[in-house]
Protein backbone atom coordinates (compact mmCIF):
# COMPACT_ATOMS: atom_id res chain seq x y z
CA UNK A 1 0.00 0.00 0.00
CA UNK A 2 2.69 2.36 0.67
CA UNK A 3 4.73 1.57 -2.66
CA UNK A 4 1.38 2.29 -4.01
CA UNK A 5 1.08 5.33 -2.64
CA UNK A 6 4.38 6.82 -3.34
CA UNK A 7 4.01 5.27 -6.92
CA UNK A 8 1.08 7.79 -7.45
CA UNK A 9 2.68 10.91 -5.57
CA UNK A 10 5.44 9.89 -8.47
CA UNK A 11 3.17 10.27 -11.37
CA UNK A 12 2.16 13.60 -10.43
CA UNK A 13 5.37 15.04 -10.32
CA UNK A 14 5.96 17.31 -13.14
CA UNK A 15 8.89 15.90 -16.23
CA UNK A 16 11.97 17.37 -14.90
CA UNK A 17 13.15 18.73 -17.85
CA UNK A 18 13.03 22.85 -17.91
CA UNK A 19 10.53 24.57 -20.08
CA UNK A 20 11.60 27.37 -22.43
CA UNK A 21 11.60 31.03 -21.81
CA UNK A 22 8.87 32.96 -23.67
CA UNK A 23 10.57 35.38 -26.68
CA UNK A 24 10.79 38.79 -26.09
CA UNK A 25 7.33 40.74 -25.69
CA UNK A 26 5.68 37.32 -24.10
CA UNK A 27 4.33 37.13 -20.32
CA UNK A 28 7.26 35.64 -18.54
CA UNK A 29 6.07 32.27 -16.41
CA UNK A 30 6.85 32.60 -12.66
CA UNK A 31 8.03 29.32 -10.82
CA UNK A 32 6.77 28.07 -7.32
CA UNK A 33 7.68 25.80 -4.48
CA UNK A 34 6.02 22.87 -3.68
CA UNK A 35 5.65 24.12 -0.06
CA UNK A 36 4.40 27.29 -1.93
CA UNK A 37 1.01 26.08 -3.86
CA UNK A 38 -1.99 26.76 -2.02
CA UNK A 39 -5.37 26.03 -3.31
CA UNK A 40 -7.41 28.50 -3.68
CA UNK A 41 -11.24 27.78 -5.54
CA UNK A 42 -9.54 24.66 -6.84
CA UNK A 43 -6.38 26.86 -8.63
CA UNK A 44 -3.36 26.32 -7.17
CA UNK A 45 -1.67 29.72 -6.56
CA UNK A 46 2.02 30.97 -5.64
CA UNK A 47 1.83 32.03 -2.58
CA UNK A 48 5.24 33.41 -1.74
CA UNK A 49 7.90 36.05 -3.29
CA UNK A 50 10.02 34.35 -6.01
CA UNK A 51 13.62 35.33 -6.89
CA UNK A 52 14.95 37.63 -9.55
CA UNK A 53 16.82 34.97 -10.84
CA UNK A 54 13.73 32.87 -11.62
CA UNK A 55 11.60 35.08 -12.72
CA UNK A 56 13.07 36.35 -15.59
CA UNK A 57 11.72 39.03 -17.90
CA UNK A 58 12.10 39.36 -21.53
CA UNK A 59 10.89 43.00 -22.28
CA UNK A 60 10.64 46.64 -19.72
CA UNK A 61 7.11 45.81 -19.43
CA UNK A 62 7.37 42.40 -18.26
CA UNK A 63 10.14 43.43 -15.79
CA UNK A 64 8.04 46.31 -14.48
CA UNK A 65 5.77 43.94 -13.62
CA UNK A 66 4.64 42.74 -10.17
CA UNK A 67 2.29 39.83 -11.54
CA UNK A 68 3.41 36.81 -10.10
CA UNK A 69 0.42 34.23 -11.15
CA UNK A 70 1.55 30.46 -12.42
CA UNK A 71 -0.55 30.28 -15.33
CA UNK A 72 0.75 27.08 -16.51
CA UNK A 73 0.84 25.31 -13.24
CA UNK A 74 4.35 23.94 -13.44
CA UNK A 75 7.07 24.18 -10.86
CA UNK A 76 10.59 23.20 -10.81
CA UNK A 77 11.54 19.68 -8.85
CA UNK A 78 12.72 20.31 -5.06
CA UNK A 79 16.07 19.32 -5.75
CA UNK A 80 16.80 21.81 -8.44
CA UNK A 81 14.60 24.10 -6.98
CA UNK A 82 17.22 24.50 -4.14
CA UNK A 83 20.35 24.32 -6.47
CA UNK A 84 18.26 27.54 -8.16
CA UNK A 85 18.61 29.50 -5.20
CA UNK A 86 22.20 28.40 -3.89
CA UNK A 87 22.96 30.24 -7.62
CA UNK A 88 20.93 33.55 -6.69
CA UNK A 89 21.56 34.10 -3.36
CA UNK A 90 24.29 37.17 -2.47
CA UNK A 91 26.07 37.10 0.22
CA UNK A 92 25.40 40.24 2.88
CA UNK A 93 29.03 41.00 2.60
CA UNK A 94 28.42 42.25 -1.23
CA UNK A 95 25.87 44.27 -0.24
CA UNK A 96 27.21 47.59 0.51
CA UNK A 97 28.90 47.19 -3.03
CA UNK A 98 25.42 47.10 -4.75
CA UNK A 99 23.86 49.63 -2.75
CA UNK A 100 26.41 52.02 -3.80
CA UNK A 101 26.14 51.31 -7.00
CA UNK A 102 22.64 51.75 -7.08
CA UNK A 103 21.90 48.04 -8.20
CA UNK A 104 19.67 46.99 -4.59
CA UNK A 105 16.17 45.65 -6.13
CA UNK A 106 13.55 44.84 -3.59
CA UNK A 107 10.76 41.91 -5.07
CA UNK A 108 7.59 41.71 -3.42
CA UNK A 109 4.46 40.09 -4.47
CA UNK A 110 0.98 39.30 -3.07
CA UNK A 111 -1.00 36.17 -4.98
CA UNK A 112 -4.60 35.42 -4.61
CA UNK A 113 -5.57 37.51 -2.22
CA UNK A 114 -2.50 36.40 0.58
CA UNK A 115 0.37 38.04 0.90
CA UNK A 116 4.28 37.24 2.20
CA UNK A 117 7.34 38.92 3.11
CA UNK A 118 10.77 38.51 0.72
CA UNK A 119 14.11 39.16 1.79
CA UNK A 120 15.81 41.93 -0.23
CA UNK A 121 17.51 40.53 -3.06
CA UNK A 122 20.54 42.35 -4.80
CA UNK A 123 20.11 42.44 -8.79
CA UNK A 124 22.08 43.90 -11.71
CA UNK A 125 18.88 46.23 -12.54
CA UNK A 126 19.94 49.50 -12.38
CA UNK A 127 18.16 52.14 -10.16
CA UNK A 128 17.10 55.44 -12.02
CA UNK A 129 18.88 58.59 -10.62
CA UNK A 130 16.74 60.54 -8.13
CA UNK A 131 15.07 63.27 -10.05
CA UNK A 132 16.80 67.19 -8.35
CA UNK A 133 14.27 69.79 -7.56
CA UNK A 134 13.87 72.57 -10.01
CA UNK A 135 13.47 75.73 -8.24
CA UNK A 136 11.11 78.07 -10.07
CA UNK A 137 11.84 80.91 -10.93
CA UNK A 138 12.12 84.16 -9.08
CA UNK A 139 9.07 86.68 -10.41
CA UNK A 140 9.80 89.56 -12.05
CA UNK A 141 8.66 92.50 -9.90
CA UNK A 142 6.12 94.91 -11.70
CA UNK A 143 6.26 98.54 -10.85
CA UNK A 144 3.67 101.33 -11.97
CA UNK A 145 4.65 105.17 -12.43
CA UNK A 146 2.28 107.63 -12.89
CA UNK A 147 3.05 111.27 -13.83
CA UNK A 148 1.39 114.01 -14.12
CA UNK A 149 0.79 117.57 -15.40
CA UNK A 150 1.64 121.09 -13.89
CA UNK A 151 0.37 122.25 -10.25
CA UNK A 152 0.04 125.62 -8.59
CA UNK A 153 -1.99 125.49 -5.78
CA UNK A 154 -1.54 129.59 -6.04
CA UNK A 155 -3.53 132.50 -7.77
CA UNK A 156 -7.05 131.28 -8.63
CA UNK A 157 -6.86 127.81 -7.47
CA UNK A 158 -5.60 129.03 -4.20
CA UNK A 159 -8.62 131.62 -4.08
CA UNK A 160 -10.98 128.75 -4.91
CA UNK A 161 -9.69 126.10 -2.30
CA UNK A 162 -9.69 128.88 0.22
CA UNK A 163 -13.25 130.11 -0.44
CA UNK A 164 -14.24 125.96 -0.32
CA UNK A 165 -12.60 126.09 3.50
CA UNK A 166 -9.37 126.02 3.03
CA UNK A 167 -8.83 121.82 2.33
CA UNK A 168 -6.16 121.46 0.33
CA UNK A 169 -6.87 117.86 -0.42
CA UNK A 170 -9.99 119.10 -2.39
CA UNK A 171 -8.11 119.25 -5.64
CA UNK A 172 -7.43 115.61 -5.44
CA UNK A 173 -10.39 113.91 -4.41
CA UNK A 174 -11.70 112.90 -7.30
CA UNK A 175 -8.43 111.22 -8.60
CA UNK A 176 -7.04 110.14 -5.29
CA UNK A 177 -7.54 105.93 -6.22
CA UNK A 178 -5.83 106.37 -9.38
CA UNK A 179 -2.59 109.02 -8.24
CA UNK A 180 -2.28 107.04 -4.54
CA UNK A 181 -2.35 103.24 -6.40
CA UNK A 182 0.30 103.69 -8.03
CA UNK A 183 4.14 102.82 -7.18
CA UNK A 184 5.48 105.71 -7.62
CA UNK A 185 3.38 109.03 -8.64
CA UNK A 186 6.01 111.93 -10.13
CA UNK A 187 4.17 116.00 -10.68
CA UNK A 188 5.84 118.81 -11.84
CA UNK A 189 5.25 122.36 -9.16
CA UNK A 190 4.84 125.13 -11.28
CA UNK A 191 5.12 127.16 -7.94
CA UNK A 192 6.19 127.87 -4.72
CA UNK A 193 5.16 126.36 -1.44
CA UNK A 194 6.14 128.55 1.57
CA UNK A 195 5.33 130.92 4.19
CA UNK A 196 8.22 133.10 3.02
CA UNK A 197 5.76 135.61 0.81
CA UNK A 198 2.07 136.71 0.82
CA UNK A 199 0.26 134.80 -1.99
CA UNK A 200 -1.60 136.47 -4.40
CA UNK A 201 -5.22 136.42 -4.91
CA UNK A 202 -7.18 135.92 -8.44
CA UNK A 203 -5.71 138.51 -10.20
CA UNK A 204 -3.98 138.09 -12.91
CA UNK A 205 -0.35 137.94 -12.09
CA UNK A 206 2.92 135.59 -12.96
CA UNK A 207 3.93 135.23 -9.04
CA UNK A 208 2.68 132.13 -8.44
CA UNK A 209 2.79 131.37 -4.82
CA UNK A 210 0.99 128.79 -2.97
CA UNK A 211 1.36 128.65 1.73
CA UNK A 212 3.39 126.19 3.10
CA UNK A 213 -0.13 124.10 3.91
CA UNK A 214 -0.83 123.81 0.41
CA UNK A 215 1.47 120.66 0.79
CA UNK A 216 -0.63 118.62 2.52
CA UNK A 217 -2.53 118.15 -0.51
CA UNK A 218 0.75 116.68 -2.38
CA UNK A 219 0.91 114.26 0.58
CA UNK A 220 -2.54 113.71 0.24
CA UNK A 221 -2.54 112.39 -3.53
CA UNK A 222 0.39 110.23 -2.57
CA UNK A 223 3.45 112.44 -4.73
CA UNK A 224 6.57 110.81 -3.84
CA UNK A 225 8.44 112.97 -6.14
CA UNK A 226 8.08 116.65 -7.60
CA UNK A 227 10.02 117.90 -10.14
CA UNK A 228 10.81 121.28 -8.85
CA UNK A 229 12.70 122.72 -11.40
CA UNK A 230 10.42 125.60 -12.83
CA UNK A 231 10.52 129.02 -13.56
CA UNK A 232 8.36 129.95 -10.61
CA UNK A 233 10.94 128.75 -8.17
CA UNK A 234 11.51 132.08 -6.52
CA UNK A 235 8.30 133.37 -6.59
CA UNK A 236 6.82 134.97 -3.35
CA UNK A 237 3.93 136.73 -4.28
CA UNK A 238 3.54 140.43 -2.80
CA UNK A 239 7.16 140.92 -1.96
CA UNK A 240 10.67 139.62 -3.25
CA UNK A 241 12.05 137.02 -0.74
CA UNK A 242 15.22 136.15 -2.34
CA UNK A 243 15.86 132.17 -2.28
CA UNK A 244 14.04 131.63 0.79
CA UNK A 245 10.47 130.56 -1.21
CA UNK A 246 12.54 127.80 -2.77
CA UNK A 247 14.17 126.41 0.22
CA UNK A 248 11.62 126.52 2.18
CA UNK A 249 9.80 124.87 -0.81
CA UNK A 250 11.93 121.88 -1.29
CA UNK A 251 12.31 121.30 2.97
CA UNK A 252 8.59 121.33 3.37
CA UNK A 253 8.02 118.39 0.58
CA UNK A 254 10.97 116.62 2.54
CA UNK A 255 9.30 116.99 5.59
CA UNK A 256 5.87 115.66 4.14
CA UNK A 257 7.74 112.85 2.92
CA UNK A 258 8.15 113.58 -0.85
CA UNK A 259 11.68 114.33 -2.78
CA UNK A 260 12.35 117.29 -5.02
CA UNK A 261 14.18 116.79 -8.17
CA UNK A 262 16.14 119.24 -10.07
CA UNK A 263 16.12 121.86 -6.97
CA UNK A 264 19.22 122.67 -4.36
CA UNK A 265 21.35 125.38 -2.83
CA UNK A 266 24.04 124.80 -5.35
CA UNK A 267 24.10 123.44 -8.86
CA UNK A 268 25.44 120.53 -7.26
CA UNK A 269 22.37 119.99 -5.36
CA UNK A 270 20.24 120.68 -8.22
CA UNK A 271 21.66 118.38 -10.73
CA UNK A 272 21.68 115.74 -8.48
CA UNK A 273 18.72 112.49 -8.90
CA UNK A 274 15.85 112.17 -6.49
CA UNK A 275 16.06 108.61 -6.04
CA UNK A 276 13.22 105.96 -5.11
CA UNK A 277 13.50 102.54 -4.02
CA UNK A 278 10.20 100.17 -5.06
CA UNK A 279 9.98 96.86 -5.37
CA UNK A 280 13.55 95.97 -5.01
CA UNK A 281 14.21 98.64 -7.83
CA UNK A 282 15.58 101.65 -7.55
CA UNK A 283 14.43 105.02 -9.84
CA UNK A 284 16.27 108.18 -10.37
CA UNK A 285 14.24 111.21 -11.43
CA UNK A 286 16.85 114.46 -12.81
CA UNK A 287 14.67 117.84 -13.35
CA UNK A 288 15.69 120.31 -15.90
CA UNK A 289 14.53 123.51 -16.09
CA UNK A 290 14.66 125.42 -19.89
CA UNK A 291 12.36 128.18 -19.21
CA UNK A 292 13.76 130.46 -16.84
CA UNK A 293 18.19 130.96 -17.05
CA UNK A 294 17.92 133.76 -13.91
CA UNK A 295 16.34 131.13 -11.73
CA UNK A 296 19.11 128.35 -12.28
CA UNK A 297 21.51 127.04 -9.39
CA UNK A 298 25.50 128.27 -9.73
CA UNK A 299 28.71 126.48 -7.92
CA UNK A 300 27.30 128.72 -5.12
CA UNK A 301 23.69 129.61 -5.35
CA UNK A 302 20.38 128.27 -5.13
CA UNK A 303 18.29 127.46 -7.65
CA UNK A 304 16.96 124.90 -11.11
CA UNK A 305 19.21 122.66 -12.89
CA UNK A 306 19.80 124.08 -16.29
CA UNK A 307 19.12 121.78 -19.24
CA UNK A 308 22.29 121.19 -20.90
CA UNK A 309 22.39 118.70 -23.65
CA UNK A 310 26.53 118.83 -22.66
CA UNK A 311 26.10 117.55 -18.97
CA UNK A 312 23.09 115.53 -19.36
CA UNK A 313 25.42 112.57 -20.28
CA UNK A 314 27.24 113.01 -17.51
CA UNK A 315 24.02 113.50 -14.77
CA UNK A 316 22.70 109.97 -16.26
CA UNK A 317 25.79 108.14 -15.97
CA UNK A 318 26.07 109.31 -12.42
CA UNK A 319 22.71 108.80 -11.69
CA UNK A 320 23.06 105.17 -13.02
CA UNK A 321 25.37 104.54 -10.31
CA UNK A 322 22.72 104.65 -7.78
CA UNK A 323 19.61 103.49 -9.89
CA UNK A 324 18.73 100.48 -11.95
CA UNK A 325 16.16 103.31 -13.73
CA UNK A 326 16.93 106.89 -14.85
CA UNK A 327 14.42 109.57 -16.02
CA UNK A 328 14.45 112.78 -16.73
CA UNK A 329 12.07 115.71 -16.31
CA UNK A 330 12.04 118.50 -17.97
CA UNK A 331 10.48 122.03 -17.81
CA UNK A 332 10.36 123.02 -21.34
CA UNK A 333 8.62 123.90 -24.61
CA UNK A 334 6.85 126.40 -26.44
CA UNK A 335 3.91 127.11 -24.61
CA UNK A 336 -0.22 126.21 -25.80
CA UNK A 337 1.45 124.70 -28.58
CA UNK A 338 1.14 120.50 -29.31
CA UNK A 339 4.11 120.23 -31.32
CA UNK A 340 7.48 119.79 -29.30
CA UNK A 341 10.17 122.58 -30.65
CA UNK A 342 13.66 121.18 -31.83
CA UNK A 343 15.45 122.71 -28.92
CA UNK A 344 13.29 120.50 -27.33
CA UNK A 345 14.27 116.95 -29.71
CA UNK A 346 17.22 117.57 -29.38
CA UNK A 347 17.52 117.70 -25.56
CA UNK A 348 15.48 114.40 -25.69
CA UNK A 349 18.11 112.73 -28.25
CA UNK A 350 20.77 113.57 -25.98
CA UNK A 351 19.16 111.82 -23.16
CA UNK A 352 18.30 108.99 -25.06
CA UNK A 353 21.92 108.84 -26.12
CA UNK A 354 23.26 109.15 -22.71
CA UNK A 355 20.99 105.97 -21.62
CA UNK A 356 18.01 107.75 -20.28
CA UNK A 357 14.87 105.39 -20.10
CA UNK A 358 12.30 108.12 -19.88
CA UNK A 359 12.15 111.80 -20.93
CA UNK A 360 8.57 113.02 -19.53
CA UNK A 361 8.33 116.74 -19.91
CA UNK A 362 6.06 119.89 -19.02
CA UNK A 363 5.57 123.82 -19.15
CA UNK A 364 3.63 124.15 -22.26
CA UNK A 365 -0.03 123.84 -20.64
CA UNK A 366 -1.11 121.46 -23.88
CA UNK A 367 -0.63 118.03 -24.02
CA UNK A 368 1.86 117.31 -26.29
CA UNK A 369 3.29 114.69 -29.16
CA UNK A 370 5.58 111.70 -27.84
CA UNK A 371 7.93 109.36 -29.57
CA UNK A 372 10.52 106.83 -29.26
CA UNK A 373 14.45 107.67 -29.44
CA UNK A 374 16.27 104.47 -29.62
CA UNK A 375 14.96 102.72 -26.43
CA UNK A 376 13.85 105.64 -24.86
CA UNK A 377 9.86 106.89 -24.76
CA UNK A 378 9.46 110.52 -24.94
CA UNK A 379 6.36 112.16 -23.54
CA UNK A 380 6.73 115.93 -24.32
CA UNK A 381 3.86 117.59 -22.36
CA UNK A 382 1.20 116.47 -19.63
CA UNK A 383 -0.80 119.72 -20.56
CA UNK A 384 -2.30 121.43 -17.08
CA UNK A 385 -3.10 118.98 -14.05
CA UNK A 386 -4.41 121.37 -11.02
CA UNK A 387 -3.98 124.50 -12.68
CA UNK A 388 -6.76 127.93 -12.95
CA UNK A 389 -6.20 128.68 -16.73
CA UNK A 390 -9.76 128.55 -18.02
CA UNK A 391 -9.66 130.59 -20.64
CA UNK A 392 -9.11 127.85 -23.14
CA UNK A 393 -10.12 124.09 -23.57
CA UNK A 394 -6.59 122.73 -24.56
CA UNK A 395 -5.24 124.49 -21.18
CA UNK A 396 -8.60 122.90 -19.10
CA UNK A 397 -7.95 120.01 -20.53
CA UNK A 398 -4.60 117.13 -20.22
CA UNK A 399 -3.39 113.41 -19.22
CA UNK A 400 -1.91 111.26 -16.66
CA UNK A 401 0.72 108.96 -18.24
CA UNK A 402 0.90 105.83 -16.82
CA UNK A 403 4.07 103.91 -17.31
CA UNK A 404 5.09 100.23 -16.18
CA UNK A 405 8.08 98.92 -15.52
CA UNK A 406 8.73 95.30 -15.95
CA UNK A 407 11.88 94.93 -13.70
CA UNK A 408 13.78 97.52 -15.31
CA UNK A 409 12.59 97.39 -18.19
CA UNK A 410 9.62 99.62 -19.65
CA UNK A 411 6.98 97.39 -20.87
CA UNK A 412 3.56 99.81 -21.47
CA UNK A 413 2.53 103.09 -21.46
CA UNK A 414 -0.79 104.72 -21.13
CA UNK A 415 -2.46 107.98 -21.05
CA UNK A 416 -5.35 109.20 -19.11
CA UNK A 417 -7.47 111.73 -20.13
CA UNK A 418 -8.33 114.61 -17.87
CA UNK A 419 -10.42 117.64 -17.59
CA UNK A 420 -9.99 120.29 -15.03
CA UNK A 421 -13.49 121.38 -13.31
CA UNK A 422 -14.36 124.62 -11.39
CA UNK A 423 -10.60 126.59 -12.07
CA UNK A 424 -8.99 123.63 -9.54
CA UNK A 425 -9.84 120.08 -9.65
CA UNK A 426 -8.99 117.45 -11.93
CA UNK A 427 -11.40 114.67 -13.11
CA UNK A 428 -11.51 112.02 -15.90
CA UNK A 429 -12.45 113.41 -18.85
CA UNK A 430 -16.15 112.07 -20.73
CA UNK A 431 -15.84 109.73 -22.96
CA UNK A 432 -16.49 111.95 -26.23
CA UNK A 433 -13.89 114.35 -24.64
CA UNK A 434 -11.22 112.08 -23.84
CA UNK A 435 -11.12 110.31 -27.33
CA UNK A 436 -10.28 114.29 -28.25
CA UNK A 437 -7.59 114.93 -25.93
CA UNK A 438 -6.05 111.19 -27.05
CA UNK A 439 -6.58 112.11 -30.72
CA UNK A 440 -4.69 115.25 -30.38
CA UNK A 441 -1.96 113.66 -28.80
CA UNK A 442 -1.66 111.16 -31.47
CA UNK A 443 -2.08 113.55 -34.68
CA UNK A 444 1.07 116.04 -33.35
CA UNK A 445 3.01 112.21 -32.76
CA UNK A 446 2.20 111.68 -35.98
CA UNK A 447 3.07 114.53 -37.62
CA UNK A 448 6.70 114.70 -36.00
CA UNK A 449 9.55 114.46 -38.72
Amino acid sequence: MLAGRRRRRRLRRPPLHRPRPRRSGATPRRWCSRRSIRTTGGRRRCATATSPRTVRSWSASARSSSSCSNSSGRRWPARRRQRRRRNAAVSPSRWPALLFGGALALVAAACGGASASSTATPTSTAVPPTATAVPSPTPVPVTQLLFTGDLIPARCTLAKIRALGGDFTLPFRPLHDQLASADITIGTLDATLSDAGTPFGCIATFSLAGPAAAVDGLRYAGYDVIANAANHIKDCGVSSCGDDALLQTDDNLRVAGIKPAGTGRNLVEARSPAVVTRNGIAFAFLAYDDIAPYYHATSDGAGAAPLDPDTIAEDVANARKVANVVIVVPHWGVEYTTSPSERQRAFARAAAAAGADMVVGNHPHWVQAHERIGGTFVAYALGNFVFDQDWSVETQQGALLEATFTGTRLTSMRYIAIRIHDDYQPQLAAPPEAQQILDRIEAASAALP
